[in-house]
C-alpha cells in the first residue's frame, strides 16, 4: 500500500510492503532533497540526511511522532546534514572532500556540516 503523509514543508511517501516500510521524505528543500527510511519493527535505517534546520527539525518530529527508533545513518561524502540524530549510529565513506564552513563560511547557517562523534567510517 501506499500513503501520503503532508508536513509543513516537505511530504512522506510511505510505501508499506508488509514486514518492511519505505518512507521517502521529499524535503521541498532549494535543492530538493529526498531522505530515505527503511523501517522494520519500529527501527529505521536512515539513507542520506536532511541537510536544512528545517527540515531536520520536521523529521525528527516524524521519527518522534511515529515512535520510530533511528537503528543508524548512511551520511552522504559531502557531510551536510550529518549532525542529524546525534544518539544513532552514523556511517560515512572517507575521506571526506573539504568543503564545509571553512570553504563556505556562511553555509553554517542555512545547514548542519558536521559530523557527531559516533560515527564508523566505511
Amino acid at each position: 500500500t501506499y500513503e501520503t503523509v503532508k508536513l509543513t514543508k516537505g511530504e512522506m511517501h510511505v510505501y508499506d510492503f508488509g514486514a518492511v516500510r519505505l518512507h521517502a521524505y521529499q524535503t521541498h528543500d532549494p535543492i530538493d532533497d529526498e531522505v530515505f527510511l527503511v523501517e522494520k519493527a519500529g527501527q529505521v535505517v536512515v539513507l542520506e540526511s536532511p541537510c536544512f534546520h528545517d527540515n531536520i527539525a520536521e523529521l525528527t518530529a516524524y521519527l518522534r511522532d511515529r515512535k520510530l527508533e533511528p537503528a543508524g545513518m548512511l551520511a552522504a561524502y559531502h557531510g551536510a546534514g550529518a549532525a542529524f540524530l546525534p544518539g544513532a549510529p552514523l556511517y560515512v565513506s572517507w575521506p571526506q572532500p573539504l568543503w564545509g564552513p571553512a570553504v563556505f563560511p556562511l553555509s553554517q547557517q542555512l545547514y548542519h556540516l558536521s559530523f557527531h562523534m559516533k560515527s564508523d567510517i566505511i
